[in-house]
């Protein structure tokens, strides 16, 4: 099992190299950074040149072809296996079609197998979860030719030992099957399983080396993938909010996507029904606009097709209630003022008994409201929320 990820982490040891620009980025799909010159597992060794490139698996070309975004991110390869004994002369192919999230970690893993024995094709969908660092701890792993609505093998990892330039070498990991969680524990054992699902655990480790006087990129040099300007962990801009909310791209997305893109952040508990998906916070407000904390977001789909999302915002009124309604309108306000910088008009409307405050604008084919109201989660937490909602018609 491969799985794959990037950890940007610096340290600082005293000693002065230069610092490289990587032209290619391959390391990652083994889950290491960094001016890596091989990776040596139990079982083969790859090697890299000083500009990042996979050069060779075992001694032997990696892919008979690969293909690159403009940053030399790989995004797609085709490889090779002559079979042998009774399938001798026949050749199987192996296609891996890679999406990266923002930071440059791969997010997911198409593998598409093609066996010329069975005459069969098979679709493996991988998708890859990561902490604060950086280290993947988790992999679903989705049979795409069944469906893929539930994964059919989930990798747990806990990293043992991590070297200077912040690559695991060591890790434990367990395997669970989340079908046999429907299984009776009692049912479960007798047929050799533990209670929690788990079929496999162990360790892994490799032994990596580094080019010398090859410094690592720092975290913002490694995770931007383009031009744009790096932002804070977790802060979104207006335009996320109206044109990327949560890995949410265009109107074109499906339902199903759109729940694979949302799962890429493990931090967020996620809520779906047959036409929408709720986002709810359960791990300290991650994400904020403005500084302002971001309470859930959710997307509704019509016909399977993104239809209208929104973010919403609490301010908890406490002991003074008008003090929360103004840092509500006052929020909003700044909303509609940036959506004008960047070239979107909201106008304000007349305030009603539910709207206390009240902007809508369009762009393009989207229609954007920004409103705050008077609500409560319960008895004990009343608040004013904004609402912040795109519908696309």
């Amino acid at each position: 099992m491969k799985t794959v990820q990037l950890t940007a982490l610096i340290l600082t040891l005293g000693i002065s190299y230069p610092l490289y620009s990587q032209k290619y980025h391959d390391a990652i799909l083994e889950e290491a950074n960094g001016p890596v010159q091989t990776i040596k597992y139990e079982n083969r060794t790859l090697e890299y040149s000083t500009e990042g490139e996979l050069l060779t698996i075992e001694g032997k070309k990696p892919f008979i072809s690969v293909e690159r975004d403009a940053q030399g991110y790989i995004t797609n390869t085709t490889g090779e296996t002559h079979l042998q004994g009774i399938a001798k002369g026949l050749i199987a192919k192996d296609f891996n079609r890679y999406t990266y999230e923002e930071q440059g970690r791969v997010a997911t893993n198409v593998w598409i197998n093609e066996d010329p024995l069975f005459d069969s094709r098979t679709t493996t969908l991988y998708m890859y979860y990561y902490d604060r660092n950086g280290l993947c701890v988790k992999t679903e792993v989705y049979d795409m030719d069944k469906g893929g609505t539930e994964p059919k093998r989930i990798w747990y990892y806990e990293h043992v030992r991590i070297d200077e330039q912040g690559n695991w070498t060591e890790r434990n990991y367990r395997v669970v099957e989340p079908a046999l969680l429907r299984i009776d524990p009692e049912k479960l054992k007798a047929m050799g399983y533990e209670p929690d699902g788990v079929t496999e655990r162990g360790t892994e480790s490799r032994t990596i080396s580094y080019y010398d006087n090859l410094s690592s990129p720092s975290r913002q040099q490694q995770s931007a993938r383009n031009t744009t300007p790096t932002k804070q962990p977790g802060e979104l801009s207006i335009t996320d909010m109206v044109n990327h909310p949560f890995g949410i791209l265009g109107t074109s997305i499906t339902y199903s996507s759109a729940l694979q893109s949302l799962r890429q952040n493990r931090e967020w508990d996620i809520s779906t029904t047959d036409q929408s998906i709720i986002i709810h916070d359960i791990s300290g407000y991650k994400y904020t606009h403005d500084g302002i904390p971001i309470s859930y977001v959710s997307a509704f789909f019509l016909n399977d097709r993104l239809y209208s999302f929104d973010f919403e915002f609490d301010f908890l009124k406490g002991d003074d209630g008008q003090a929360a309604f103004t840092n509500a309108k006052a929020t909003a306000e700044r909303m509609v003022s940036r959506l004008q910088d960047v070239g979107i008009t909201l106008i304000p409307q007349e305030n009603s008994s539910y709207e206390l405050y009240y902007a809508k604008g369009e762009q393009g084919n989207k229609t954007i409201e920004i409103s705050v109201r008077e609500g409560s989660y319960t008895a004990v937490l009343d608040c004013y929320r904004i609402y912040f909602e795109v519908t696309i018609r």
